[in-house]
């Protein structure tokens, strides 16, 4: 099949003259390891915030029935 672009003929007969887009799978690949590593330390740091929280019940005086104030 011979295209005219601009007064120049083309031949594209071959495969190799037509060109697509390649994917780029480092990119990809690397996209993928940082949205990993980012999820990871997210649940990172949930843990240990929730170590660093005392239990709910630490946080209530014990009323032990004494002398009132």
């Amino acid at each position: 099949m011979a295209v005219t672009i601009g007064g120049y003929s083309k031949n594209f007969n071959h495969k190799e003259d037509i060109k697509l887009a390649q994917p780029n799978f480092q990119y990809e690949k690397r996209q993928k390891e940082l949205a990993k590593k980012k999820k990871q330390e997210e649940k990172k740091q949930r843990k240990l915030e929730d170590k660093a929280k005392p239990s709910e019940g630490a946080l209530d005086p014990v009323d032990d029935g004494g002398t009132p104030s």
